[in-house]
Formats: structure tokens, sequence, C-alpha cells
């Protein structure tokens, strides 16, 4: 009841919905404990939003119109209702979560955490931590298939991925990676897995129905995150201290291009139908824009005080 007189006090101030087309941003901004909320059509940070200390991990979902932020300082996740732009809740988890990914039906949300080895479950609609189970060592970024049926978990301090079955939370598979395993994306189509591989300085590519790693790209120092871009057949991948992003085009399997952008990239994210990517950078507390048809920079939206996004932090009004 409280919640809901909240809701109506705000409408009643004039507070603004997302009631456009155009996409929306939620970057975690760690050295100033805030989310930047960026209109991407305009290419500005309309609303600037409160979390946990030193956020990290973002998952916007799009089924539940909400973004899940990974607070590892105060060990929490704070839980943003996208639409009214405020935060539901703040849901203390663990003793260090990082990665954080939301199911594609909404239901759960998913958070590795650093010290306790463990992924912990949220139930988004009760808004409480409703299971967990036992992972590697240091498990960062994880994704989910398509289907929402496997969880994927890189372990960084076991140069490894390992595949859970969601429903059941049984292990699948172990698959050995490069060295300090983070960011892991799955392909659009959950044909193909990519991990970042920071201390070996090269993406794994691992086939979805064989869990074999079928080849390994190198890149530029220290990669981190990736956005895959099926419209192109490329990803995306960003290089801490290359101060740069990898394009890779999946027929050749090689780098085609690097693409100069601010300091210490971290967090990448794409909008395919509109041709852009946008990469977080961190020590210039801004967010690049990459054309995809050019793959030039064109743009620079200033952010908050260290910047960050590991994760999906894109909200689409309408499906890419």
């Amino acid at each position: 009841m409280h919640f809901h007189n909240t809701v109506i006090l705000f409408l009643a101030l004039g507070t603004s919905l997302h009631v456009s087309a155009a996409p929306f941003a939620y970057i975690t901004n760690q050295g100033s404990d805030d989310i930047s909320v960026i209109d991407l059509a305009k290419k500005q940070v309309i609303k600037t939003i409160k979390a946990g200390h030193k956020p990290a991990g973002i998952a916007v979902s799009q089924a539940d119109k909400r973004a899940y932020v990974s607070n590892p300082e105060s060990k929490d996740i704070s839980v943003i209702d996208t639409d009214i732009n405020l935060v539901l809740k703040n849901i203390p988890v663990g003793n260090g979560p990082v990665g954080i990914a939301v199911s594609p039906d909404g239901l759960n949300t998913y958070v590795s955490d650093w010290y306790d080895h463990t992924v912990y479950i949220l139930d988004n609609e009760r808004l409480e931590i409703t299971g967990q189970f036992s992972v590697g060592h240091s498990p960062s970024g994880l994704d989910l298939s398509p289907n929402g049926s496997k969880i994927y978990i890189a372990n960084r301090d076991d140069n490894n991925l390992m595949i859970f079955d969601r429903h059941k939370l049984s292990l699948l598979a172990t698959i050995h990676v490069g060295k300090a395993p983070f960011g892991v994306t799955v392909s659009r189509d959950g044909q193909l897995i990519f991990v970042a591989n920071v201390q070996s300085g090269d993406i794994s590519i691992i086939d979805g129905k064989t869990n074999k790693v079928i080849n390994t790209v190198k890149t530029g120092l220290f990669p981190y995150a990736i956005a895959h871009d099926d419209s192109n057949n490329r990803i995306y991948v960003t290089n801490q201290r290359d101060n740069s992003v990898s394009v890779i085009d999946l027929d050749k399997c090689k780098v085609i291009k690097t693409i100069p952008v601010g300091e210490y990239p971290e967090g990448i994210d794409i909008d395919i139908a509109r041709r852009q990517v946008y990469v977080v950078n961190w020590f210039d507390d801004n967010v690049s824009i990459i054309n995809t048809d050019t793959l030039t920079v064109t743009g620079e939206i200033p952010t908050g005080s260290g910047s960050r996004a590991f994760g999906r932090f894109i909200q689409f009004s309408d499906l890419p």
C-alpha cells in the first residue's frame, strides 16, 4: 500500500514514465554509488538513481521492466522499476555479488557471489532470495540460454565455464577456457557461447550443442565483456587495458578492427535494430557510441563516477 501511494504521488508530481519507443540504458557508477539512466535517443542522462555501495553488475529485464543491480560492497541487490525509475527494494545477498542476469521469462534473477563461490536465485515476484547453488572459485559473469533452460557461469580462478540446468540446478558440463574468464555472453540463437579470458587476452568460442571450445581468438589486453551482433555475425569485446573494443568476425574467427574508445572500457551492450554499440568507460565516466555500419565512434555520453555496467544494461521499449 505504501509503494502504491508513492507511485500515485510521483505521477501527480509529473515524474516522467517511459512511454516513447526509445531505448534506455542503465549504467552502474561505482564511484558515485548510483545509476545513470540514459535516454539513448537524446543521448543524455535523464535521471540518476541512488543504489547500494559500489554498484557494478546490471541486468535489465525486458520481461518485467526492471533493472537488477549488484552492489558488492553493501552486499545486496537494488531492484529498479524502469517505468518509474524508482528503487523498489534493496535485497541482502551473499558477501560479494558481482555478475547478474535475468531469466528470459522474467521469473528469476541469478547473482554470482565472488567470495561465496555461489550463485544465488532471486524470485522476481516475491523479491526474495529463494535458492542457491555452489559453483567454482570467484564466479564472475553469467548468462542464460535464450530459452531459459541453461545457466552459464565463468569461474575466474578455476579458468573454466560451468553449465547448469536451470530448473534442476544440476551441473551439465565444465569447460576449460583461457586464463581468468570473466564476461560470458550467449549468442542470440543459443548456438554459441563467448567467454572473455582477461589474463590470457583472448575469447573462447564454445559450441552450445557439444559444449566444446571450437575457437580461441586473441584480442587486446584484458578483454572483459562481450556483445553479440547476429545481424553482422560479429562480437564486440571491451579491452580494459588497451582502451579499445575488438570487433571479431565470427565467419573468419579473427579481429577485423580495433576501435579506440575511452579509458578502461568494461560494460558493453548492443542495440541491433538501431545499429549502435554502447561501451562503458570506467576511468572516463562516460559511454562511447559505436556505429555497427562504419565501426567508428560517433559520440560520447557523460555518466556518473566510475561507470562499469557489467551486464546487459539496455531497456528496450520495443524488443530488438
